[in-house]
């Protein structure tokens, strides 16, 4: 590993540790959100980069309608990313959740972004999202900064949760809070893994329990 990558990795942990705390967050331009995925500033000439940009969409909500998102995709497992771009942790560990749903989204993986922004930076927040290929469900609560209630988030962001395909909780994690331990994105990892684990052993034995029944039939 080059000292560089050594470095970005004990960055992202370290931030991840400490968290986000909930302070009022500072008024930024779109052009002073980091970008983890971010290129030089070449223009964008090719279609498909072109196509998947406008793919990429984010949606104000309350927590109703990040309930019904929720719910309309029970029988997957679901991972949520409570996030903002005034939260630099948020912002170092947002990869690693794309890289999630690249990788296994066609094992059964669905993933929202919840964004804690301010109206008025939503178009920073949906720069960043285009800059990080962020090709799933992307929300962005109406409450902005005052979230953490309505969306019954607790400690600093980000906040990560995984849901198993019967719509249950599986894991939480919270960064910044000293009630809860702390987590790395392979703790993440693990728990979407498990998750997956779950929802294939489940629709196996589905799948077993409805062959009986068929052999029972003949």
């Amino acid at each position: 590993m080059t000292r560089l990558a050594g470095a970005l990795a004990v960055f992202t942990v370290t931030a991840l540790l400490t968290g986000c705390a909930h302070e009022s967050p500072p008024r930024h331009s779109e052009a002073e959100v980091p970008t983890e995925r971010a290129t030089p500033s070449a223009p964008v000439t090719d279609k498909a980069a072109e196509d998947e940009a406008a793919d990429v969409t984010l949606t104000e909500t309350d927590e109703h309608g990040f309930e019904e998102a929720l719910a309309a995709r029970r029988g997957r497992v679901v991972l949520v990313d409570f996030w903002a771009t005034w939260c630099l942790p948020c912002l170092a560990g947002f990869p690693h959740t794309v890289e999630l749903y690249d990788e296994f989204h066609n094992r059964g993986l669905d993933v929202i972004s919840v964004s804690f922004d301010e109206a008025e930076d939503h178009d920073a927040a949906l720069a960043f999202l285009r800059k990080n290929h962020a090709l799933f469900t992307n929300l962005r609560s109406k409450y902005g900064f005052d979230s953490e209630v309505p969306f019954a988030t607790e400690g600093a962001l980000p906040v990560l949760r995984v849901y198993g395909g019967d719509g249950e909780l599986a894991a939480s994690f919270t960064s910044g809070n000293p009630d809860a331990e702390p987590f790395t994105p392979q703790d993440v990892r693990r728990a979407v893994e498990e998750a997956l684990d779950a929802l294939e052993s489940a629709g196996s034995d589905a799948s077993n329990a409805a062959s009986d029944e068929t052999g029972d039939d003949v």
